[in-house]
């Protein structure tokens, strides 16, 4: 009988956290805000830009969510 053995196929490493982008859902439970209130800190030039997507799907890049994390009440101002 011979024995076969599974084939290895190297798994994919995960990217890091800051060459992601996150949906929608990631990052409201990221951040724990509401839907609306996301919307409104991005309209008023206080959350990062989102990226489109096709199917009316919009995503944010990590390293704009870390930068953000990082501080929150201060993050728009002095933006370029």
């Amino acid at each position: 009988m011979q024995h076969l053995s599974p084939r290895r196929t190297p798994l994919p490493m995960p990217q890091p956290f800051s060459e992601r982008l996150f949906s929608m859902h990631e990052v409201l439970v990221m951040t724990g805000l509401h839907r609306a209130t996301l919307w409104r800190l991005r309209r008023s030039g206080r959350f990062p830009v989102a990226i489109p997507l096709p199917g009316r799907r919009v995503a944010w890049r990590g390293a704009d969510l870390l930068d953000w994390l990082g501080d929150p009440e201060g993050w728009g101002e002095n933006r370029d």
